[in-house]
């Protein structure tokens, strides 16, 4: 009970310390809230642009400070398009938050249960790559169910177009009609025109949100459409029609290589199991690989061998359809 109650207690410290030193306590975000509310509030024609700037969250930090800093790692920029993409309502700051105190909390914890500190660090480590491996399948999760999702959606468009209907009453059926998460994405992009934001930014801007190759062609389409014109609801109908040939492609790709993907993923997971089993139940027999000097470069080129194999086998099945 002793090491548990100091495990909570370091994870709380750690917790309290990175949330005060990325700003989470501090009164700058409320603060820029309130300016850009007032702004927003002010109704005048030519400051549209402008409110469109200011009413951005910033996906950073809170304080100002902080997020000017982590815009400089480029760490920080792609963990913010990562937790956007996912729909994970935390800032990079918070992000950083979670894994220290993940990472503290795990650490004492396994020092207190192995005895040992690098085995408490071995359990950190997992922690923290545990907590991103988990927000890249979210996002890789969303992505897959958003492309699934967008053929419908050109449909519901190219009908609502030969209805008589113009782009932006297409997208505002499609943000009323469709599910998550196609009908947050285009109830965000909606949102933008509305507020005064360019159609094209905003399309543009979704498309580097989600990362998805098939938006990618949709917005092509409709920016050529909206310079030379011709018949969109023909190209969105053409377009789905390649985007569900392509998903029949992909799974039938899928199916065919998902036993040699488990097998990679058994083999890359079955050292650190075996580790972690042996930290636990018998320290002494496997300790010589970290105090002995051959032992440490036995690990160290095992786990170098490891990742060569992890990598080499994602190329592999990573068929481009």
């Amino acid at each position: 009970m002793t090491a548990l109650a100091a495990a909570i207690l370091a994870g709380m410290t750690v917790f309290v310390l990175a949330g005060a030193l990325t700003g989470q306590f501090g009164r700058s975000y409320r603060r820029a809230l309130d300016r850009a509310a007032a702004v927003a509030a002010r109704g005048s024609a030519s400051g549209r642009a402008r409110r469109t700037h200011l009413l951005r969250r910033d996906s950073f930090a809170r304080s100002a400070s902080v997020a000017s800093v982590l815009r400089r790692w480029e760490w920080a920029k792609t963990r913010a398009v990562l937790l956007d993409r996912a729909n994970v309502p935390l800032k990079v700051s918070e992000w950083v938050l979670l894994l220290a105190g993940t990472f503290a909390l795990l650490a004492v914890a396994g020092t207190a249960v192995s005895g040992l500190p690098p085995a408490g660090v071995l359990f950190g480590i997992a922690g923290v790559l545990g907590w991103e491996l988990w927000l890249r399948a979210r996002a890789r999760a969303r992505l897959n169910k958003f492309e699934q999702q967008l053929p419908w959606a050109l449909d519901v468009m190219a009908t609502s177009l030969r209805s008589g209907f113009g782009v932006m009453e297409s997208v505002a059926t499609v943000a009323r009609e469709a599910e998550p998460p196609l009908a947050q994405e285009f109830r965000r992009l909606l949102e933008f025109s509305r507020m005064g934001g360019p159609f094209e930014e905003g399309l543009e801007a979704m498309t580097d949100r989600i990362g998805s190759a098939d938006l990618r062609i949709v917005a092509r389409a409709l920016a050529v459409h909206r310079k030379v014109g011709g018949n969109l609801a023909a190209i969105l109908e053409s377009v789905a029609r390649t985007m569900r040939e392509r998903e029949e492609l992909r799974g039938h790709v899928r199916a065919l290589t998902a036993q040699q993907r488990l097998g990679g993923l058994v083999v890359a997971l079955l050292p650190l199991w075996i580790v972690g089993f042996f930290l636990v139940a018998d320290p002494d027999f496997i300790s010589p690989l970290w105090k002995e000097p051959v032992g440490r470069l036995l690990l160290a080129f095992a786990a170098g061998m490891e990742l060569a194999a992890f990598i080499v086998m994602r190329r592999i099945l990573a068929i481009e359809v």
